[in-house]
């Protein structure tokens, strides 16, 4: 059976992320992407998961995947810098895809490492 063309966003809604809407260009209906809390859905217009915004500087818990395998990390500290994230200090050129968990902001002096994420 064939996936609805919004398959994954539908998915991702239903799973409590926000999601946006952009009208196509010539249905002049908007100027951009706009956040809709019960999105429609139609077939003519793009959705996407809005984008997480992440904080310059601050500091997340996160779980990184392997480049190779797919396989997921142990859950490690990395601080968010100049649109990507440092781990151990060092810039890795890593993003959000890049990891199969972030986490919420955390002050590093409250930090208590725990795996049962």
């Amino acid at each position: 059976m064939k996936e609805r063309k919004h398959h994954d966003v539908i998915v991702a809604w239903a799973q409590g992320a926000k999601v946006e809407a952009k009208p196509k260009p010539y249905l002049c209906l908007g100027k951009g992407w706009e956040e809709q809390e019960y999105p429609v859905f139609y077939n003519n217009w793009d959705y996407r998961v809005k984008p997480r915004e992440f904080e310059e500087g601050a500091f997340y818990v996160a779980r990184q995947k392997s480049e190779f395998t797919g396989i997921v990390s142990a859950l490690e500290v990395v601080q968010f810098y100049k649109g990507a994230f440092l781990l151990s200090g060092l810039l890795s050129d890593r993003c959000e895809e890049d990891f199969s968990y972030i986490g919420d902001k955390i002050e590093l002096e409250d930090y208590v490492e725990d795996d049962s994420i």
